[in-house]
């Protein structure tokens, strides 16, 4: 005669918790037929555990045979099976030495994972990681248009999958980025130490060029990004460099240099007292003293969309009282 015990997991979450559960079960003798048997008892101990659970529960894979990467498992048995599910674009396998699921690229796609555990119930709740295998699919330059002779700019490429998302930092390790101008003799790129993906463009000689990204992905793929003009512009100065006014007097400065075009000079003093200047640097002297002229190039930051001085300069202006000269000989 067979006899089944159902046993319950309390409601309480907070009595819910793994660990070992010692089952015992007995069976006292009654009448003749278990007469001398005695007291018959057998025990069951039961591991209790908490439903496995995954980290994380989506994941991008750089798509290149070389590249492996992990999703860790966390209670249950310890024991399971991976099933893909949906997809063949990557297989996996689970590692009991420290529950891990290893996953290993096949194919631009999606795949979903089920982990089962082995030593529940087929009709136990199954954790589900959804694979997204990815590879570059646009290269995007991220840099200024303007730099002034011999100075430095920043440039990024940015390496995005098909739904315009960034590769992760770990597949830049397969991949190689290059900057390059058509004009070496204007523009020089150099990378940035440490780094793939950023690198210092200096301004060599005036004028423009293009500026290129490529990735190259293995011996033969190569993406290139879009080609971006940038000028190369001279130091933005003012002319003459130091002036003395009388007392009522104007004088109108003259600037060359600096980037062309969207961009505008703005002129400041130090000292708005002695003099006064409007917005193309008419300078009109109105009390004694000395003070300082200066114009600054501004235009918009296009990599992050902000004004910008790209260079500023100035000159000394002085207002005098003085109406005549005498030369004594």
């Amino acid at each position: 005669m067979d006899a089944y015990q159902t046993l319950l997991a309390p409601e309480n979450p907070e009595l819910n918790d793994d660990g070992n559960l010692d089952i015992r079960a007995s069976l006292q003798s009654s009448g003749a037929l278990l007469s001398g048997f005695g007291t018959i008892e057998d025990n069951l101990m039961l591991n209790l555990v908490k439903e496995a659970s995954v980290n994380p529960k989506e994941i991008s894979v750089f798509n290149h045979p070389d590249n492996r990467d992990f999703v860790s498992v966390s209670d249950g048995s310890g024991y399971f099976e991976v099933l893909n599910t949906n997809g063949n674009s990557a297989e996996s396998r689970y590692l009991p030495s420290n529950q891990t699921i290893r996953i290993r690229p096949l194919s631009h796609g999606d795949v979903q994972l089920t982990v089962r555990d082995l030593c529940l119930s087929p009709h136990s709740h199954s954790p589900h990681v959804l694979v997204h295998v990815t590879g570059i699919h646009v290269v995007e330059l991220v840099t200024e248009t303007k730099v002034q002779l011999g100075n430095k700019i920043r440039a990024k490429v940015k390496l995005l999958d098909a739904n315009g998302n960034e590769i992760s930092d770990s597949a830049l390790k397969y991949i190689k980025v290059s900057l390059n101008p058509n004009n070496s003799g204007i523009l020089r790129a150099l990378a940035v130490t440490d780094s793939v993906v950023d690198f210092e463009v200096k301004g060599l000689e005036l004028g423009e060029t293009n500026l290129v990204a490529s990735v190259q992905i293995g011996s033969s793929n190569s993406i290139n990004s879009k080609p971006k003009l940038v000028q190369v512009f001279p130091p933005l100065q003012i002319e003459p460099k130091n002036v003395t006014l009388l007392i009522g007097a104007k004088f109108q400065v003259e600037t060359t240099g600096g980037p062309q075009p969207d961009t505008r000079i703005e002129f400041s003093l130090d000292n708005n007292q002695i003099a006064l200047t409007d917005d193309v640097g008419l300078i009109e002297a109105t009390k004694l003293g000395s003070t300082k002229l200066v114009a600054k190039s501004v235009g918009t930051d296009k990599v992050r969309n902000y004004l910008k001085d790209f260079g500023f300069t100035y000159f000394f202006f002085t207002a005098s009282n003085v109406t005549s000269t005498a030369l004594n000989v």
